[in-house]
Parts: structure tokens; C-alpha cells; sequence
């Protein structure tokens, strides 16, 4: 029989964990027994996501001494026993990327299995407790460090900084395609205005992107069934992606002006959008509209709800919302009155060159709608205020939202 760490984690069954168990197989770095939830459930998944990661088996009591099972009967099955892992995982920083399931059930009894993957941001720790915890063998310790764990230091830490290298890298290649697709579409007439006007990108990524999540064919495959839509404006990604390597995109030019739309998706879990957002002025000069930022900040974080839900993807993400602004442009603002916007003409101006506003998430945020709600509503005040205006209306972000209908 494989070891357990080996099976297929969605496959494993009541009698499965029996049949393990009756291997006496001990327990170590990646495998942990616990007859019940314990108490300090939360120091196992920081040990385990600062290391190679792990399974913890529920309902089997182990041999103190020896490590080995020696006691196998399951636990009473309740919700709330997901719940309180839920809880457990929450209360470290950053959030573990896990899964967790019970068994079936035989006999009134189910195994629980926490399945803890190694940590892309390391160190985790528990909230209100600074100690860095490890698995030493079969238990769980405070990391003191010696000269003998240099090595065990550059993991910790190493893997932050080569994350955010690989990160920045993704997003040098997303810019470095968009630049040749303006180069190829836009007419060379256009290219001195463009460049001078205002673009928007907006673009979130797993926090490690260094493992594709999918094959680009299959998550093309799956575009109709993730895909942002709303009421009143394009869907997210458009409808005609083109592949490049390890992902796809999608370039469409305005009309009648030097304007342009970009969407890239790639395997590895990011996806950019761009887009020339400036829009003529009523009178002399040229405006953004912060409709149309709201619109690049929801659409953002709800793909990624769905692109990350698809594939399986658990864990933390990053992106942001830029704004590449000349001196100049009128801003205004979102005022929405019986479903349709109304301005007035007082309104601030951008006085910075650029402006960015960063999108720091987990997967189970971004799938909890009153936390993108809010998570929402917090961006778009600093948004506002950053562009001029003290403050938005919570009740016209909501009419915002209400009017587009986003899913």
C-alpha cells in the first residue's frame, strides 16, 4: 500500500487510513496523528507550511514515546469540527495554503485529514506569538537557530525574495507584451498621443508564481465558465484570446481613437489587464472617470476568485491597480443617481506621474463576498483620496456595484 503522503489526498477513505495505520508507519516531519483536534492545532500549520509541508491525520491516537499509531477509531463527525480547522488556519500570518476534509463515515466515525502544503511566504507564525515553529522529527518545536542551520534560515527567508523576483519578472513580461502589441496595432500616427495618455493595468497573481496551476489549453478551455461579466461593459477576459506561450491574450484597439484594451491570462495564475482609459473632456484637457477604476478593481478581484477556485489554487496573492497619469487630467468621480452618472464641474486633477494601489488577498478572501465588499469600498477611499477627494459615500459604491452587476 503507498504511503499515505502519496495518495491521492481527495481519495483516501475510512478504511484507507485503517489499512495505513495497521503499517505502523511512524510519524514524522509530514505525517502527524492527533486523536482529536488539539489545542494548538494553529503551531502545526505554521511548522508545517515553514518546512515541506505535511499531513495531519485526526482520529488516530499515536505512541508518545515511539511516534507510531496505536489507536485507531476516528472521531464523531460534526461541521463544526471543519469550522475549527478553519479557525485554527486563520490565526496564522500569512495564511497557510491547505485543504481539509473528513473521510467517509463508518460507524458513526470519520478521520479528519488536514493536508498543509509547503509555504510559498515563509516564516508563518500565530498571531500574537513571534516564535517561528518547525517540525523536528515528529513534533512540533520553536525554531532556535544555530550555526549549523544556515541552510534552514535561506529557506525561510530566500523564499520570500525569490517569490516577489518571480512576481516582478511575470509582470516585466505582461508590460514587455504590451508594448509590442501597441508597437504592431496602433498606426504610428497614434503612438506619440498614446503614450502621452493615460493607461490603466490591473493584475494579481499568486504570491509564489513559480508553479503553473494548470495547463494554458485547459484553463483556455474553462474561460466561458470563469469569465467576468456585468451589465454595462466588456467581459474580463475578452472573448477572443489568442495563445502565446504559457498563457494567452487578447488586444483590441479602440475606434475612432488611439485607445486600446489588452487581457492576459497565463498558467502560472496571473492575469493582466490594460487599457487607455482617458476620455475627452467636456471642455479643453482630458478626464478619468473612477467608474472606470471601480470597474478594473472589482473585475480583478473577481476573476481572480474564480480563476483560483477553478485550479485549486489556495493560498496568498498580489497584484495592484496603476494608473499612469500625465499632469492634468480631471478626475471624477462616481455619482450615481437613478442608476445613471451625473458630474459636477469642480473637480481635482492628477498631479502625479503614476499612482499605485496595491491588492494583498488569500484565496479564501476573495471567495467571501462581504469581504470583497468591504475590501472594496477600503480600496476605493484611498483610491479617491489619492486622486483629490476626501472621501466616497459607502452607499454610492453600493449603487456602483448594483448597477453593473458583476458575476
Amino acid at each position: 500500500m503507498a504511503h499515505i503522503l502519496a495518495q491521492d489526498f481527495n481519495a483516501i477513505t475510512f478504511q484507507g487510513v485503517v489499512d495505513f495505520c495497521e503499517q505502523k508507519i511512524v510519524e514524522g516531519t509530514q505525517l502527524d496523528y492527533k486523536q482529536q483536534i488539539p489545542k494548538e492545532l494553529a503551531k502545526h500549520f505554521a511548522a508545517m507550511s515553514n518546512q515541506r509541508g505535511g499531513l495531519i491525520v485526526i482520529g488516530v491516537a499515536e505512541d508518545a514515546r515511539t511516534g507510531l499509531p496505536s489507536k485507531w477509531e476516528g472521531i464523531a463527525y460534526e461541521d463544526k469540527l471543519i469550522d475549527q480547522i478553519h479557525q485554527f488556519a486563520g490565526n496564522v500570518r500569512p495564511l497557510p495554503s491547505y485543504d481539509v476534509r473528513p473521510t467517509d463515515e463508518v460507524g458513526g466515525k470519520v478521520f479528519v485529514l488536514v493536508r498543509i502544503n509547503e509555504g510559498d511566504a515563509p516564516p508563518y507564525t500565530v498571531i500574537n506569538d513571534p516564535t517561528v515553529y518547525v517540525r523536528v522529527g515528529n513534533t512540533t518545536s520553536r525554531f532556535v537557530p544555530g550555526p549549523a542551520d544556515v541552510n534552514v534560515i535561506s529557506d525561510l527567508f530566500g523564499k520570500r525574495a525569490r517569490a516577489e523576483a518571480a512576481r516582478r519578472d511575470n509582470l516585466a513580461e505582461a508590460n514587455a507584451r504590451l508594448r509590442v502589441l501597441i508597437r504592431q496595432h496602433i498606426p504610428r500616427d497614434d503612438k506619440p498621443q498614446l503614450r502621452a495618455s493615460n493607461q490603466i493595468t490591473a493584475y494579481l497573481q499568486p504570491f509564489n508564481p513559480n508553479h503553473e496551476l494548470a495547463l494554458p489549453r485547459d484553463i483556455f478551455a474553462q474561460l466561458d465558465r470563469i469569465r467576468v461579466t456585468n451589465n454595462h461593459e466588456r467581459d474580463f477576459p475578452g472573448q477572443q484570446m489568442s495563445p502565446v506561450a504559457r498563457g494567452m491574450l487578447h488586444f483590441q484597439r479602440g475606434a475612432g481613437n488611439p485607445s486600446f484594451s489588452c487581457d492576459q491570462v497565463y498558467a502560472n495564475g496571473m492575469f493582466f489587464h490594460a487599457e487607455n482609459i482617458v476620455r475627452p473632456g467636456k471642455l479643453d484637457g482630458k478626464e478619468i472617470y473612477l467608474v472606470d477604476i471601480g470597474q478594473h478593481l472589482y473585475k480583478t478581484l473577481l476573476f481572480g476568485r474564480k480563476l483560483y477556485s477553478q485550479f485549486g489554487y489556495n493560498g496568498l496573492t498580489r497584484g495592484a491597480v496603476e494608473l499612469n497619469a500625465p499632469h492634468g487630467c480631471i478626475i471624477r468621480p462616481m455619482v450615481l443617481d437613478d442608476s445613471r452618472p451625473q458630474f459636477r464641474s469642480d473637480f481635482p486633477f492628477t498631479i502625479d506621474k503614476s499612482y499605485t494601489w496595491p491588492i494583498e488577498a488569500d484565496t479564501h478572501q476573495l471567495g467571501d463576498d462581504g469581504w470583497v465588499h468591504d475590501y472594496f469600498y477600503e480600496r476605493m477611499r484611498e483610491i479617491y483620496w489619492d486622486l483629490g477627494f476626501t472621501d466616497v459615500e459607502r452607499t454610492v459604491l453600493d449603487q456602483f456595484v448594483a448597477y453593473h452587476r458583476f458575476r
